[in-house]
């Protein structure tokens, strides 16, 4: 019976022993992880206060570096420019299809503003660029590309597409301009119920069709509908 019970206090002694061992390693990871967080806060500060001080040193002898601070100074106003290079391009995206005039919204392939009959694009510049754009997407293709990074679709055909679109224009046209003619029978069978008319317009001068109820002036022409 006292074996048993030595061996329940030897082992109820190890436990305490284990337990306290245990305690005494969280407190120290806990004092030391907490002195490890003012270290790092006080390297942040210290950092701070480095770039604080070279934004200073460019400001004020940006012009004339010491040699020692010459690359850094080269690097630092390469990235400026690269940076209002890359804004600049991003303006022009944003007002790629913005009328100069009155600031509306047109279609990529307008050549006329549809609200102030303003021309936003030279013809026979679009001429040459529709050679190098994708017919799928309408991203602009590198001279020769096979192919469109952007969606895949293959390239060879987009010579034909100024010859294609002028002729489905033409017929177009033409089965607008046919309009048959009403008779007498007709005008008394026809239908009093108001019609839904069209949510476009058409163009009278050269056919072009306008997706925009509001337009006032063709995209393709720029005359008046």
């Amino acid at each position: 019976m006292e074996l048993i019970m030595s061996c329940f206090e030897k082992i109820g002694n190890t436990i305490t022993n284990k337990s306290k061992e245990l305690a005494r390693k969280a407190k120290t990871v806990s004092e030391t992880s907490s002195l490890n967080n003012i270290i790092r806060t006080e390297e942040r500060k210290i950092d701070t206060h480095y770039k604080m001080m070279g934004k200073i040193y460019f400001e004020k002898f940006g012009n004339s570096p010491d040699e020692e601070f010459l690359s850094s100074v080269e690097a630092i106003n390469m990235s400026m420019a690269k940076i209002e290079e890359t804004k600049n391009e991003i303006t022009k995206i944003k007002n790629r299809n913005c009328c100069p005039v009155c600031g509306a919204h047109f279609k990529i392939d307008a050549i006329f503003c549809s609200k102030c009959g303003t021309k936003v694009r030279d013809e026979q510049q679009d001429k040459n660029e529709q050679a190098y754009k994708c017919r799928n997407c309408g991203h602009m293709l590198e001279s020769g590309a096979l192919f469109c990074d952007i969606c895949g679709a293959k390239a060879e055909n987009n010579l034909n597409i100024e010859n294609e679109d002028q002729s489905e224009k033409k017929q177009e046209t033409a089965v607008i301009s046919v309009q048959p003619v009403e008779t007498d029978t007709d005008n008394e069978n026809r239908n009093p119920d108001p019609v839904n008319l069209p949510e476009y317009k058409i163009c009278p001068s050269c056919g072009a069709k306008s997706d925009d109820p509001e337009a006032k002036f063709c995209n393709e022409c720029g005359s008046s509908i």
